[in-house]
């Protein structure tokens, strides 16, 4: 396995920890505390950096026709997904820095999409994975 790979996947993975804890603590407990915005960050902050990791071997794996198609799918919607929690974290902050209370209830049915947003291009990387 290459390092680039090994390195994309553990980042991706602790994204997906960081985002998942963050998110459905939040959901749970339905107050803005914190410690939420520092996971939504560091998922933020893995995500990125497994996505930067995992394209410096775009073009080094062999991809069939469909395969071609999953991966262009699978670039599309993780830029989206990226975006989606940028802004889910920058929003995150700004509500919690400027104590508004009347959008966190946004927040709260913001966060459920984005994540399940998210979970487009993670399971479509592991479908990637699991074909070669």
């Amino acid at each position: 396995m290459k390092l680039a790979l090994f390195i994309g996947i553990s980042f991706i993975t602790l994204a997906f920890i960081f985002y998942t804890a963050g998110i459905f603590t939040f959901r749970r407990k339905k107050h803005l505390k914190w410690y939420y915005i520092i996971l939504f960050w560091l998922g933020f902050i893995f995500d990125l950096t497994g996505t930067l990791a995992m394209s410096t071997l775009k073009g080094t794996l062999n991809y069939s026709l469909d395969s071609e198609r999953i991966n262009k799918l699978h670039t599309l919607s993780g830029t989206l997904a990226i975006i989606i929690m940028l802004i889910f974290s920058l929003y995150s902050t700004f509500i919690f820095v400027n104590h508004i209370e009347k959008q966190k209830l946004a927040l709260y049915k913001f966060s459920l999409w984005a994540w399940l947003l998210w979970l487009i291009p993670y399971t479509l990387g592991i479908y990637i994975g699991m074909k070669h």
